[in-house]
């Protein structure tokens, strides 16, 4: 398993996590 595809993996998650949040938080005003 390349360095790479772990970051890309890692990178694309926290991304998710963050986009996920921005909804809650805007869908709660």
């Amino acid at each position: 398993m390349e360095i790479v595809t772990v970051v890309v993996a890692v990178a694309a998650l926290i991304v998710s996590i963050v986009a996920l949040v921005t909804t809650l938080r805007t869908t709660r005003r």
